[in-house]
C-alpha cells in the first residue's frame, strides 16, 4: 500500500474474517480490497486502538499519524540498511510476486493500478531470476539423449 493510504486506514477498514482491508481514498479515486496474509492479521488485530480515534496508526494526541519518515529511517538504521525508500518496498513486493509466478493483472488488482503498463513498470525482475527462467526453458527444449535409434529402412525389403 501506499504510504497515505496506511495512514488513512480506519478500523472500520479492517475485515479480518474475509482477510480483506478496504482502501477508500486511493491515488486513483476507485476504492479497493487489498488481500492481507495471516501475518498481518495477527498483528492489527494484536494493535492497540487508541480511544476516541477511528485511525488504525495514530500519533500520541489520538489523531491520524503524519509523515512515516522518521520511524522508517530510524527502522532502517536499526536494520543496517541504506538508501531504501517506502515507496521501494511497493516495488519489491511487486517484483517478488512475479518472481514468484504471481499473475500480472491480480497484481495490478492488489496495487490498484488503472493501467496494466504501470504494473509493469513496478515489477522488476532479477537478473537471477531471468537466468534462472532461461535455464529452465533450456531444460524444456533439451533433447534426448539417442541411445537406441531405430533401425535404418531397407529399400530392399520385400513386402509379403
Amino acid at each position: 500500500m501506499r504510504s497515505g493510504e496506511i495512514r488513512n486506514l480506519q478500523w472500520i477498514d479492517l475485515d479480518f474474517e474475509t482477510g480483506f482491508l478496504i482502501v477508500r481514498d486511493s491515488k486513483n479515486g476507485e476504492t479497493r480490497h487489498v488481500p492481507i496474509d495471516s501475518t498481518v492479521v495477527a498483528l492489527l488485530r494484536d494493535w492497540s486502538r487508541t480511544e476516541g480515534s477511528d485511525f488504525v496508526f495514530t500519533n500520541a494526541a489520538g489523531s491520524r499519524i503524519g509523515w512515516l519518515q522518521h520511524g522508517f529511517r530510524k527502522a532502517l538504521g536499526r536494520a543496517g540498511l541504506s538508501d531504501l525508500h517506502f515507496h521501494d518496498l511497493r516495488h519489491t513486493f511487486a517484483s517478488q510476486w512475479m518472481m514468484a509466478g504471481g499473475d500480472l493483472y491480480v497484481l495490478r488488482s492488489i496495487l490498484g493500478h488503472k493501467s496494466i503498463a504501470m504494473t509493469q513498470r513496478y515489477a522488476h525482475l532479477s537478473p537471477a531470476y531471468k537466468r534462472a527462467m532461461v535455464e529452465r526453458m533450456e531444460q524444456i527444449w533439451a533433447k534426448p539423449a539417442k541411445s537406441n535409434p531405430l533401425p535404418a529402412r531397407r529399400a530392399d525389403r520385400k513386402i509379403a
